[in-house]
């Protein structure tokens, strides 16, 4: 295990249904390797970014829309790292850099996390792409790909690989905090 982290990683949610499930895997990993890590309504860890410690943000994408929140963040000293929920589904690069790359929000990340190789390269394609780094993760589950059998109560009755689900997920337990979805 790596040396526990002074600042909190931030990763916020839009929404309880969709992408919550996700964001909490990712904060039990990282506070599994020693992270401190804050979990919260994107709208309330918005207001409240002035009063948390500066440290790795995960943005929701990099979108004109998230330009006043990513400036202010970037003014305030946390390191943004940025991947799109939804991922890139368009029929040429351009199309896509117009409706979904800010260049100026690109210019600010400091790195990105692309699902599968045609998304890492629209990012690396983009204007305003200076090089930050962009980690091609493979598409988790697609049309066709195998869903693992599961129990009315949620347990996962077949792996969904041969080692079984991540290492890191039974042991949650040192989350720095998690902000109540109502902002308590």
């Amino acid at each position: 295990m790596s040396a526990p982290a002074t600042f909190p990683d931030i990763v916020p949610s839009e929404t309880q249904s969709r992408g919550l499930d996700a964001k909490l895997l990712l904060a039990g990993c990282l506070a599994e390797r020693g992270h401190p890590v804050v979990v919260g309504s994107r709208i309330e860890v918005h207001n409240r970014i002035h009063t948390l410690s500066r440290g790795p943000y995960l943005a929701k994408d990099v979108r004109r829309s998230s330009r006043r929140m990513v400036r202010v963040m970037d003014k305030l000293g946390f390191a943004i790292a940025a991947w799109d929920e939804e991922a890139f589904v368009f029929s040429d690069h351009s199309t896509c850099h117009n409706r979904q790359v800010d260049p100026e929000n690109l210019n600010r990340i400091k790195a990105y996390f692309a699902l599968g190789a045609i998304n890492r390269e629209i990012i690396e394609t983009a204007p305003g792409y200076r090089g930050a780094p962009v980690s091609g993760t493979e598409q988790g589950r697609g049309p066709g790909a195998p869903r693992p059998a599961v129990k009315g109560d949620g347990q996962i009755l077949e792996p969904e690989s041969p080692s079984g689900p991540p290492e890191c997920f039974p042991r949650v337990g040192r989350m720095t905090r998690i902000m109540a979805m109502d902002g308590r």
